[in-house]
Formats: structure tokens, C-alpha cells, sequence
């Protein structure tokens, strides 16, 4: 049974909320990219290529966009690190494959500091390191290079 203004119902509300401004963002950023994608198809191309991707299943679609981001995929299990000198995976420490993986699950530096029991600080400084050794400037660089060699 609802009770308006209890906790619960207040993070229900502020969820539902989210959600209605993350779908709005979603739609505007989702839209703009396929005006442009029909404008360089022309429309007989793009409704038969949309009309595809309509038809695919969960899973088809997954695969589909694994195969356009050029990986193949991941089997959510943590992968054994390679050996020193074979990747620029095998480059990290310990603790910053811990953080890697944290950045990679969505936390925000506060929380990754929380999780790992360590200062923001410190937290800027394993990422300051983790980019260099992996040659990227953003987190998003990151993550993807943590999903691509499944350390995510």
C-alpha cells in the first residue's frame, strides 16, 4: 500500500522521475544521431535496416552491437591478467584493476573511494595512472578498454 511522503515512496517517486529524464535524454541523443544516420542512407535504406533491427531478439541485438563496437563481447567473469609486458593490462596493479572495474561498473570516484575504503585522493591518483598506462584520457576510454579485455 502506498504511503505518500514515506521514504520508500519518496525514492520511488525520485526513481520514476530519473527515469522520465533519462529516456527523455536517451530519445533526444537517440534521434539525433538517426537523422543523421538516414540522411547518409536515404530513406529506403534506412527503413529497411531499422525494420531488421526491430525484428531482432534481445540477445541478436546485443551481439549485434558487439560486433559493430569491434569486441566480442564479455562473459561478465573477471579475466586472468596477462603477463607483464603482453598488454597494457598486465600493466596494472592489483588495486588498480580493482578500480578500473569500479569505473567500468559506473562509480563515480566518492563511491569507488567508499567501496575501497581509500581517499578521493587516491582515487584520482590510480586513475591519473590507470589512463597513462592504458594510453586514454577519459573514463569511458576506460571502461571500454575494461570491457574489451574483460576485466569488467
Amino acid at each position: 500500500m502506498r504511503n505518500p511522503g514515506s521514504p520508500r515512496d519518496r525514492t520511488a517517486r525520485s526513481c520514476g522521475g530519473s527515469f522520465t529524464i533519462l529516456s527523455i535524454a536517451l530519445g533526444v541523443l537517440v534521434g539525433v544521431a538517426m537523422a543523421h544516420v538516414r540522411a547518409q542512407l536515404g530513406e529506403p535504406a534506412y527503413v529497411s535496416a531499422w525494420t531488421d533491427g526491430r525484428s531482432m531478439t534481445a540477445e541478436q541485438a546485443i551481439a549485434a552491437a558487439f560486433a559493430e563496437s569491434g569486441t566480442d563481447g564479455w562473459n561478465g567473469q573477471p579475466a586472468a591478467v596477462e603477463r607483464k609486458g603482453s598488454s597494457p593490462a598486465a600493466d596494472l596493479t592489483p588495486r588498480e584493476i580493482e578500480v578500473l572495474r569500479l569505473v567500468a561498473a559506473g562509480l563515480t570516484d566518492a563511491g569507488i573511494a567508499d567501496q575501497l575504503v581509500i581517499s578521493q585522493r587516491t582515487v584520482n591518483t590510480h586513475l591519473v595512472s590507470i589512463f597513462d598506462k592504458l594510453g586514454v584520457h577519459t573514463r569511458v576510454a576506460a571502461t571500454r578498454f575494461a570491457v574489451e579485455h574483460q576485466l569488467a
